[in-house]
């Protein structure tokens, strides 16, 4: 018997979250912006993605399990609502904060076979995997 098998995902998910309040008067404010205070919110957009597909068969007695799996994450954050006290009134309220991107993709094989007469049932596996990482 060969068996094939695939899965994955996808997801995102956008936050909007606030950060601590700058009181008027402030030497974290700048009045003439926000006469009132303000109150930072910090936003992001999150995207993870996965795929994984492989094969299941037998080479002799082994169960042998050949597989390939992959997937992102991608974090990108935004500051709205917000400045740079040290620019005063030329100060921009919104910055791109920047993010960070991770990626990972994994290359196996398992061999795996039971022993039913050593020790009443053993069950013997090994395999290797070679993995890349990018960040």
């Amino acid at each position: 018997d060969v068996v094939f098998y695939a899965f994955g995902g996808y997801n995102f998910r956008h936050t909007d979250a606030f950060a601590w309040s700058r009181d008027p008067g402030s030497d974290r404010n700048v009045d003439a912006i926000y006469p009132n205070g303000f109150d930072p919110r910090i936003l992001s957009d999150i995207t993870d993605k996965s795929i994984a597909a492989g094969v299941r068969t037998k080479v002799g007695a082994w169960d042998v399990d050949i597989s390939n799996s992959w997937g992102s994450n991608r974090f990108h954050y935004f500051v709205d609502g917000t400045l740079n006290a040290s620019l005063l009134e030329e100060s921009p309220t919104r910055f791109d904060a920047g993010g960070f991107a991770f990626s990972q993709n994994t290359t196996g094989i398992t061999f795996t076979r039971l022993f039913p007469r050593a020790l009443e049932g053993v069950n013997v596996a090994f395999g290797a995997e070679y993995r890349i990482d990018n960040y």
